[in-house]
């Protein structure tokens, strides 16, 4: 088994959707509040992602 200890989080400014990045894997988190239909989520490598918010919306996401 695997242990993650402290995963470094990052939130948005409005405080709505929350990623982490652990073993290759990203994490996101949109909250039900959360009124857009898309959100813009930056990786520790620069590059920045779309996902589909509305689809997501109080989901945890995980993506390789």
């Amino acid at each position: 088994m695997d242990d993650y200890g402290l995963l470094d989080l990052q939130v948005a400014e409005d405080k709505l959707f929350i990623s982490a990045e652990a073993e290759g894997y990203t994490f996101i988190y949109v909250d039900e509040r959360y009124e857009g239909e898309t959100a813009a989520v930056l990786l520790g490598n620069g590059k920045t992602i779309s996902m589909d918010a509305a689809r997501y919306k109080g989901k945890l996401f995980m993506m390789e």
